[in-house]
């Protein structure tokens, strides 16, 4: 099966699951798909209704594996050298920030994924093979049950700060349950 891969956590997961990566950029899934180039991809609703994925697929599994999100990156040793005054309030616009992007980000999912079913695309949660498919890539990437690559993982995969550091990877702590990967500490980023 060639599946559809942009960037290098989606490109893993193809190889984790026996599947051959295939890059093809989101303008170009529609001829992608329909030409045999792929066949399965990972996506959120907002680029499977903005590409308009009825068109070219019928089904649609809801994993919640890709949310919409935007994330502040901070260094930590930067902040630390911030005042204590600072980091309080830095700390607090953060957490009415982190619990409105969750918010925002829920609505537009749930907006996204009805607008596939009203377009005819079928809907449904991952089955028992498909989630335990997900936690077998998982015990192959997160051998150690946490969120920390295995051997083979790429060179370029990202460190996601630890959730002592900062409150942006609470975020990230949402999508480690679908692989299996603990906590959202110290580890690879999986988009």
């Amino acid at each position: 099966m060639r599946f559809c891969a942009y960037n290098a956590s989606t490109e893993r997961i193809a190889q984790l699951a026996g599947a051959v990566p295939t890059q093809v950029e989101v303008p170009d899934l529609p001829i992608a798909f329909f030409t045999g180039r792929v066949q399965a991809m990972i996506t959120s609703p907002s680029i499977g209704a903005n590409s308009k994925s009825w068109d070219y697929l019928d089904h649609y599994y809801d994993t919640q594996a890709r949310l919409p999100k935007n994330m502040v990156i901070v260094n930590k040793a930067a902040f630390e050298a911030l005042p204590a005054d600072v980091q309080k309030s830095v700390k607090e616009a953060a957490a009415t920030a982190e619990t409105r992007g969750w918010e925002v980000s829920k609505k537009g999912t749930a907006e996204k994924t009805q607008m596939l079913k009203d377009h005819g695309i079928k809907v449904q949660a991952p089955s028992k093979e498909l989630e335990d498919g997900f936690k077998a890539i998982a015990r192959r990437w997160c051998p150690s049950g946490r969120n920390k690559p295995a051997a083979t993982a790429r060179p370029s995969s990202r460190p996601i700060p630890s959730t002592r550091t900062m409150r942006a990877g609470r975020s990230m702590a949402r999508a480690a349950p679908l692989f299996g990967c603990g906590d959202a500490g110290e580890g690879t980023a999986v988009d």
